[in-house]
């Protein structure tokens, strides 16, 4: 019998199961998925992100790497988007090169509160805007021999190629240090500069401008006139799409940036977490009709290890599931202060968990249940 490829098997669980979402797993609209990958495949032709070379090639380059690639799916309102990732695992290879580094959430919170010291109206004001730059990726040249496994949507896959990446799609180790290059030339050429305490954090002095990136999500301060410019700017080199926070009639109340709810309000602007992952973390520990606590911890819960399971280790799969659940819990923690202690100590079991550190972990979700939102307000200067 002849072993199947990991790809055909990949199709014929889609075939078998239908197409999931890879978010939420609920099931997809076929049609929907098959329009979405269509669009996804022009667009990787009309970027030119890789070209053909024949498999027998490629596999004797001895600097090259092929790699296998995947669908993922995900239901955005009404459409389904679909982007293919390549997936080149580290597979035990450190390469200390690869570093990319990420702005500290201080920066946000920086740029909010320059935002409301220059209060509401008057010469001085500045808004806000949030930019996001569509298939980010795709427009860095990548600097080594990768090759994929072409898709099903490939007529050619079955000629017998593979595609010779061109440019640093998801997925690849190397793209978000190459993206990072990308965007430092083209803020240079608009005359911004990167802050020296703060990694991802450009000004402009001349137009008295503020940009903090996150990989492709950008918050920018400045006078709304600048900060028209600056859309108009980036927009000749990216697709993008934005944003301006603000109280007048063509500003917006409330917009989102890295999943973070930014308000304007009369008193001040305001910032909440990421709703999100409590809802996800809630549904994969089948804890949506718990009870909820009024606290994340107590300081009994040192002492009742030992006859609680703190000797008991987990086993790998539901170590995997503890590790993914901690590290959401220290994501929140950035926004909320209420999460430090308890997001320290689960995190400490992080390496070898028990079944005492999952009675810590779910002590921690049933007060996410129950405690509201943690909601920062920056008062706005009169």
């Amino acid at each position: 019998m002849q072993a199947l490829h990991i790809d055909e098997i990949h199709e014929r669980e889609e075939e078998m199961w239908g197409y999931v979402d890879d978010t939420t797993g609920q099931l997809l609209d076929p049609e929907d998925v098959r329009k979405a990958r269509q669009l996804e495949m022009k667009i990787f032709k009309d970027m030119d992100v890789y070209g053909y070379l024949k498999r027998d090639v490629a596999v004797k380059d001895r600097e090259g790497k092929l790699v296998g690639v995947r669908w993922v799916d995900v239901q955005k309102g009404e459409e389904v988007r679909s982007r293919l990732v390549a997936q080149e695992y580290a597979a035990g290879s450190v390469r200390d090169d690869l570093f990319a580094g990420t702005p500290p959430s201080v920066a946000m919170r920086y740029i909010l509160s320059e935002i409301a010291s220059s209060g509401t109206w008057g010469p001085g004001r500045r808004r806000a805007m949030v930019i996001d730059v569509k298939r980010a990726f795709l427009y860095g040249a990548i600097e080594e021999n990768l090759y994929i496994e072409l898709p099903e949507e490939d007529e050619k896959r079955k000629q017998g190629f593979v595609g010779k990446l061109r440019k640093a799609m998801y997925g690849t180790r190397a793209a978000p240090q190459i993206w990072q290059k990308v965007v430092r030339s083209e803020m240079s050429k608009m005359g911004f500069q990167m802050s020296k305490k703060f990694p991802c954090v450009y000004f402009n002095k001349a137009r008295n401008l503020k940009v903090m990136t996150y990989v492709d999500d950008f918050l920018c301060s400045g006078p709304d006139k600048e900060l028209k410019w600056f859309l108009e700017a980036i927009g000749k080199t990216f697709e993008v799409k934005s944003e301006m926070l603000g109280p007048g009639k063509e500003e917006k109340s409330e917009v989102k940036f890295l999943g973070r709810a930014l308000r304007w309000r009369r008193e001040g602007l305001e910032y909440e977490a990421d709703e999100k992952h409590v809802e996800v973390l809630l549904r994969e520990w089948g804890m949506c009709d718990s009870k909820a606590v009024c606290t994340p911890g107590t300081a009994e819960e040192k002492k009742t290890e030992g006859e609680a399971g703190g000797d008991i280790k987990l086993t790998k799969l539901k170590a995997k599931e503890f590790r993914r659940a901690a590290a959401r819990i220290n994501y929140l923690d950035q926004d909320r202060a209420d999460l430090s202690f308890t997001a320290k100590e689960i995190s400490c079991a992080m390496a070898e968990p028990t079944e005492a550190d999952v009675m810590r972990l779910k002590r921690c979700l049933r007060y996410l249940k129950g405690a509201t939102q943690g909601i920062h307000k920056i008062p706005m200067a009169r």
